[in-house]
C-alpha cells in the first residue's frame, strides 16, 4: 500500500478515536453526575423523625381535568408529611372541577379551591393561576404540580422538601410522562427525546448549572418567589413558568436535585404525541431567553457524534476499495487505474493481466479498524442511556439509540424551523385556545 495511503487511513482512524473518546467522555460523564446524585438520594422511611421538614403548600393547577383531578388527590392528600396544604387553582371556574374538589374537601381540611378569572386576557394563564395560588399559600415552601399528574408514594412530600436546608432555596424533581399509555407511531423516540432532555438539564443542574426543571414537580420558597418579583420578567410569554424563572432563582449554591424513586411524578397526557410536540415547540422558543451552555455543548456533541459516524462510513468505503484492489484489481482499474496504481502498483495488468495485490499490515489495518471504531462509538452510549433511563424511570431502550442519537438534532433542527412560522402565539397578546 502506497504510504500517502497508509497516512491518509491512520488520520482518519486518528480522528475517529478522538471524536468517539470525546462523546464517550460526555455522555459517561453525565451518566456518573446522574448517578452519584441518584445514590445519594436514599429512600425516605415512613414514620421518620418530622424535625427540619418545612411546612408547604402544594399548588396544583387544573384546566378542565376533573378525570385527572379525580385521580391526582388522594394521592396528593394522603401525603406522609407533618404539615402541608393543597391549593387546587381552578382556571376558568370549571364546575366540573369544583364538584370533585368539594367531595374531597368533606374528608380533607387542608384542601383549599382558588380561581382564575374566566374573562381574564392577555396575561400567561398558567403563570396568573401560580401567582394566585402562591398568594393564597400561608406557608414557606411551594410545591408546584398539575392536575394530570400524581405521585408514586405517599412520601412525595417528604423525599422532595427533606432537601430544603438553610441556603437552599430550589429543588427539581422529576416527572415523568405515562409512557405506557403511548403506543401511537414514534412513541420509542418520544421516550429517548424526552430522556434526553430530561438528562441534560438534571446533569447540568447536579454540577451547579441548572437552567430548567420541570413545572409537574418543582419546589422553590415562597420569599424567593416575591423576591424576584415572581415571573415578572417573563410575563409576555405565555410559558417559561419551569426554565425561564427557574434560570432566574436557580444558582449553583441554593438548588438541589431530588432523584429518589419516592420523589418521582408520573404525567398522563390524553394524547402524548400532542402534548410532547407542543411541549418542544414551547421550549425550543423559551430556550432563547436562558442564559446557559447546556443547548451550546448538546449540539457541539451532536456534531461530534455525527463527525464519527461520518468518519466511520468513509474508513468502511475506503476498506471495500482496498479490498477490491486486493481481490479484484480489474473492476478498480476500470473506475480509475491512478487509483488502483496509489493502492496496489502490483497488481496493476502485466501483458495484459491484472494480479492479486499483496495483503500487507496497513491493509489489515484499514479493513479491521472500522468495527471496533463502530463498536466504540455506539455501544457505550446505549449501555449509558440504558443505566439513565433506569435511574430516571423511563423506558429502557437498546439498538434503536444509535439511530436516535443521529436523528434528534435533525428532528430538533425542524421544530425550530417549523415553529419560526407561528412565534408570535408564544407572546401573551396571542391568547392560547
Amino acid at each position: 500500500m502506497n504510504l500517502s495511503i497508509t497516512s491518509i487511513a491512520s488520520v482518519m482512524i486518528g480522528i475517529s478515536l478522538v471524536l468517539s473518546l470525546t462523546y464517550l467522555w460526555w455522555i459517561l460523564s453525565s451518566r456518573r453526575a446522574i448517578k452519584r446524585r441518584a445514590s445519594q438520594c436514599s429512600s425516605p422511611r415512613p414514620g421518620e423523625p418530622d424535625s427540619g421538614l418545612p411546612s408547604v403548600s402544594v399548588i396544583v393547577y387544573c384546566h378542565n381535568d376533573a378525570p385527572g383531578l379525580r385521580q391526582a388527590l388522594p394521592y396528593l392528600l394522603n401525603q406522609d408529611y407533618p404539615e402541608y396544604e393543597v391549593i387546587v387553582v381552578n382556571d376558568g371556574m370549571i364546575i366540573d372541577d369544583s364538584n370533585v374538589i368539594a367531595e374531597f374537601r368533606r374528608q380533607f381540611s387542608n384542601l383549599y379551591e382558588t380561581f382564575v378569572p374566566g374573562d381574564t386576557r392577555n396575561v400567561s394563564r398558567r403563570k396568573l393561576a401560580l401567582m394566585v395560588g402562591i398568594k393564597a399559600a400561608k406557608h414557606e415552601v411551594i410545591v408546584t404540580t398539575n392536575a394530570n399528574c400524581h405521585p408514586t408514594s405517599s412520601l412525595w412530600l417528604r423525599a422532595m422538601c427533606r432537601n430544603f436546608a438553610p441556603g437552599t432555596d430550589v429543588v427539581i424533581g422529576q416527572s415523568v410522562y405515562n409512557h405506557h399509555c403511548d403506543r401511537s407511531d414514534g412513541h420509542r423516540f418520544r421516550a429517548f427525546d424526552s430522556l434526553c432532555s430530561r438528562a441534560l438539564f438534571t446533569a447540568w443542574a447536579i454540577a451547579h448549572k441548572p437552567y430548567r426543571g420541570t413545572c409537574d414537580n418543582l419546589a422553590y420558597r415562597r420569599s424567593t418567589f416575591f423576591a424576584v418579583k415572581g415571573f415578572s420578567k417573563s410575563m409576555n410569554l405565555h410559558y417559561g413558568d419551569d426554565d425561564i424563572f427557574v434560570s432566574e432563582i436557580a444558582s449553583r449554591a441554593n438548588t438541589a436535585v431530588e432523584l429518589s424513586p419516592e420523589s418521582l411524578i408520573v404525567t398522563t397526557y390524553d394524547d402524548p404525541a400532542r402534548a410532547l410536540r407542543e411541549q418542544k415547540y414551547r421550549y425550543d422558543f423559551t430556550s432563547r431567553y436562558i442564559r446557559t451552555h447546556a443547548f451550546t455543548v448538546e449540539r457541539a456533541m451532536a456534531a461530534i457524534y455525527w463527525l464519527g459516524f461520518a468518519t466511520i462510513l468513509l474508513l468502511s468505503l475506503a476498506a471495500v476499495i482496498d479490498l477490491l484492489a486486493l481481490f479484484a484489481p480489474a473492476i478498480v482499474a476500470a473506475i480509475s487505474p491512478d487509483l488502483l496504481a496509489a493502492l496496489h502498483p502490483e497488481a496493476m495488468a502485466a501483458n495484459g493481466q491484472f494480479t492479486q495485490g499483496a495483503f500487507g499490515i496497513a491493509d489489515v489495518l484499514l479493513t479491521a479498524a472500522p468495527l471496533p471504531l463502530l463498536l466504540l462509538h455506539t455501544l457505550p452510549g446505549i449501555l449509558a442511556c440504558r443505566s439513565v433511563s433506569r435511574l430516571l424511570h423511563m423506558p429502557r431502550l437498546f439498538f434503536t439509540v444509535p439511530l436516535f442519537t443521529l436523528a434528534r438534532p435533525i428532528v430538533n433542527l425542524r421544530y425550530h424551523l417549523r415553529g419560526r412560522r407561528f412565534r408570535q402565539q408564544n407572546f401573551t397578546w396571542q391568547r392560547l385556545k
